[in-house]
């Protein structure tokens, strides 16, 4: 499962056995990676989904680093954070997104930005009150440029024309973008706290960036597009991955998560229906579910991996990827 977390992408995790042991993976990749690879090879990884991990996933450590979007943040994430894997940010800004994704630009502004920010369209030609502070908030422009009729001051008493395809305009402009932090991003949302108190420890002792990227939200922002933003979000949510676990599976491709066929229930459903959904209605995004292959009962080894079953979680239609 760890291999198919693509580096820059998006991390989903339910809860559950199965969950801690992906996030365990994923530590092993990043901080003793000859050792991971000799694992999966001994597990015959490259036989069973080399393909599959090729072009969705990867072996190797994190560089660009994942965003975590989950309705429930646990003890996993907090590890994540510590080891360096839990690092790529998401700004609430489409543009802005879009241009730090391509690469454009990095977190760090340097000389010669104003023209890539201005081709990008984070800088548009004319500024207004509205353009101002959304470039302020982010970092991009200094607090302390104001808005004259006709005019834009600089944070030096300079005045330029409030046409940025003016001549000289983006060359003025440049030598108080570069050195700027874009800032305002988030490494993590989620809806919830549930985990340990060694999270809790954590999470109240967060400072600086630690704390302000992560953000608390509605459940139902984690767990859909939001209608108006749907662009946004999927830019945010970029090449996504979506790990939850289930009881029961069949030949065919569906899950039993939450009850069994005699109608008792195990457990709620949670968000899992919905984060099935939105793999499939991301391009870049795929749906994991993990399972145990067998399990005992009474004294007898079964599986868990039935031709047919008589309760559904998630239906076939909506099947994608199973790891057992």
């Amino acid at each position: 499962a760890s291999t198919l977390v693509r580096d820059g992408g998006t991390l989903q995790i339910g809860i559950g056995a199965l969950s801690d042991a992906l996030v365990h993976a994923l530590l092993l990749r990043q901080q003793r990676n000859p050792e991971y690879r000799i694992l999966l090879t001994r597990l015959q990884g490259e036989r069973f989904g080399g393909e599959l991990v090729q072009r969705w996933g990867g072996h190797d450590p994190f560089v660009a680093g994942i965003y975590g979007s989950s309705e429930m943040v646990m003890d996993g994430f907090m590890h994540l954070r510590r080891a360096g894997i839990l690092v790529r940010q998401v700004h609430d800004d489409l543009a802005l997104q879009r241009a730090l994704d391509a690469g454009a630009i990095g977190l760090r502004l340097k000389s010669g930005d104003a023209a890539v920010l201005r081709d990008k369209g984070v800088l548009p030609r004319h500024l207004d009150v509205a353009a101002l502070a959304r470039l302020v908030r982010f970092g991009v422009l200094p607090a302390e440029c104001r808005l004259l009729e006709g005019g834009l001051q600089l944070p030096d008493g300079t005045i330029v024309a409030n046409d940025l395809d003016a001549a000289g305009v983006l060359a003025a402009l440049d030598r108080h973008i570069d050195g700027r932090s874009i800032i305002g991003g988030r490494y993590l949302q989620g809806g919830f706290c549930l985990g340990s108190s060694e999270l809790y420890r954590w999470l109240a002792n967060l400072q600086g960036h630690d704390h302000a990227g992560l953000e608390m939200c509605r459940i139902s922002e984690v767990n859909l597009l939001q209608r108006g933003i749907e662009t946004l979000a999927a830019e945010e949510r970029r090449d996504a991955r979506f790990f939850n676990t289930c009881m029961l599976a069949t030949a065919l491709g569906a899950a039993a998560s939450d009850a069994l066929e005699d109608g008792r229930v195990v457990s709620g459903v949670g968000g899992q229906y919905n984060f099935v959904a939105l793999a499939h209605g991301l391009s870049d995004a795929r749906s994991v579910l993990m399972l145990r292959a067998t399990r005992r009962e009474h004294g007898r080894l079964t599986s868990n991996i039935h031709w047919n079953y008589g309760h559904t979680t998630v239906p076939r239609h909506l099947r994608d990827i199973y790891v057992t």
